[in-house]
């Protein structure tokens, strides 16, 4: 039996406190002996020791520190150093990374301790009648100690959180922003409000019912604002998203159908160059590989996350269309352990990443059962997991889909037709947005204008359109 680790959460951890040492004030549970590799051990002992001493730490200096660390050398010396550097988790999700050390080394002294208790419990020579209950006494005291080593620090008392959110109100006053996203949207923004860094958003929908298209509308309207967006477009081709794109962005109607096709004319073409020049200012990096486990899109993020740096670029929004093709990052045995696996994940991205994460999926055909055909979160695929994870549950809903299915007979009386054309008037640009779970605003629907052929979905009060006003 292997014994339990996770290598790559003791790389996140190392490479964040190398980057910032001060980090490690926040972090009083974590020893060195809870890494499971002896050179990640060593090297969290040297960055504490060099930090408390108030000396530098970088990778030069454990590069030079280690240089006879034969240990080091084996994984790639000062290059493993690098490496360290490069997979490092963001500042806010150390203690979550340090949890994940910590608990693996509780599991690995359980095992131990279970694994001593068996063989001394084994041994029929020791005669004494006393000799069980001794053994038993032995193993509980230390499971006890690795359970009160494990829920030291876990607390934080009530003045700690109240200052520090009396810090940020403080801010909030003195006209600093708060590091929170709204999307520009008035309809969005009045029911999900602010979006902090380690939220996830869920954007369910039936084929058809405009999903992609809100989550391209939300990600274009926060690169408009200079925030970085990563979009994993795993159900479309690159050809297929830029055509949604310059639809979305080139004036007149111009379906993405049709741009898709290439049933263009000279004359579109104005409006198609107008819309790359818009397109070309969005920090937007789209991913189109499908089948990526949770693992594969957080290293990814952090590549797209250095090179917007560079660029003086924060990433503030990851996108994923859809999770339903997303591959697990354990061995499951069907589509419904894979999507629990992955559901489970989401928290993990984004605290990994450092930003928000609006995650589309498939619902099951429940709603459709229904009068009105509108669903809810319990017909999201796999709802339990994807509720219990979610701050913000938003479903998309289009009558106009289901009218259109549902015409009146050919020798229905002339009034019938007349007053299903004018319900298809009324609805074709209607998408009904479902609030079905906030956190931190409020439940209920609303009506966004949206044009399928175009993809564009605007506010009916407040006409804004890919952040600006229309």
């Amino acid at each position: 039996m292997q014994a339990p680790r996770n290598l790559e959460a003791e790389q996140s951890l190392l490479g964040a406190i190398i980057y910032e040492a001060s980090l490690l004030d926040d972090l009083n549970l974590i020893r060195a002996s809870h890494f499971f590799d002896p050179v990640h051990g060593r090297l969290f002992e040297a960055v504490k020791t060099r930090h408390q001493a108030n000396e530098l730490v970088d990778a030069i200096t454990l590069a030079t520190a280690f240089e006879s660390d034969e240990g080091l050398k084996q994984i790639g010396g000062v290059n493993y150093l690098a490496n360290l550097l490069n997979e490092a988790c963001d500042g806010h999700a150390v203690a979550d990374y340090a949890k994940i050390v910590t608990d693996m080394a509780a599991r690995r002294a359980i095992i131990a301790a279970c694994q001593d208790g068996v063989a001394k419990a084994s041994n029929v020579a020791l005669s004494d009648a006393s000799e069980a209950s001794r053994i038993a006494s032995e193993i509980e005291g230390t499971l006890q100690r690795i359970e009160d080593v494990s829920a030291a620090g876990a607390g934080v008392l009530a003045s700690r959180i109240a200052g520090n959110m009396t810090s940020l109100l403080q801010s909030k006053v003195d006209g600093k922003e708060w590091d929170l996203l709204t999307f520009g949207l008035l309809e969005i923004d009045q029911m999900l409000g602010p979006v902090g860094k380690n939220d996830v958003i869920i954007l369910g929908g039936r084929t058809s019912m405009g999903k992609s298209a809100v989550a391209q509308q939300m990600a274009q309207m926060i690169a408009a604002q200079g925030k970085g967006v990563a979009f994993f477009a795993m159900e479309m081709s690159e050809e297929q998203m830029a055509a949604r794109l310059l639809s979305s962005y080139a004036a007149g109607s111009l379906a993405y159908s049709e741009i898709a096709r290439g049933n263009v004319t000279r004359f579109d073409m104005p409006a198609i160059r107008e819309a790359e020049r818009k397109i070309s200012t969005l920090p937007i990096i789209f991913d189109h590989r499908g089948g990526l486990r949770p693992s594969e899109v957080i290293a990814a993020c952090r590549k797209f996350k250095r090179s917007m740096a560079a660029q003086g670029v924060e990433l503030s929004l990851l996108v994923l269309d859809h999770i339903g093709l997303m591959a697990s990052d354990e061995a499951t045995s069907n589509d419904y352990a894979r999507m629990s696996s992955v559901a489970r994940k989401l928290k993990e991205i984004a605290k990994a990443v450092g930003c928000a994460v609006l995650a589309c999926t498939q619902i099951n055909r429940e709603g459709e059962k229904r009068d009105g055909n509108r669903p809810t979160r319990a017909d999201l695929r796999d709802s339990g997991h994807i509720e219990e994870i979610a701050d913000a549950i938003i479903l998309t809903y289009r009558p106009a889909y289901y009218t259109l299915r549902n015409p009146p007979r050919e020798d229905a009386d002339l009034s019938d037709h007349e007053k299903y054309r004018a319900k298809l008037e009324r609805e074709k640009n209607r998408l009904e947005l479902i609030f079905d779970k906030v956190r931190m605003g409020s439940t209920g629907s609303v009506d966004v204008w949206f044009d399928p052929a175009t993809t564009r979905v605007r506010s009916n009060r407040l006409h804004v359109v890919n952040g600006g006003k229309a």
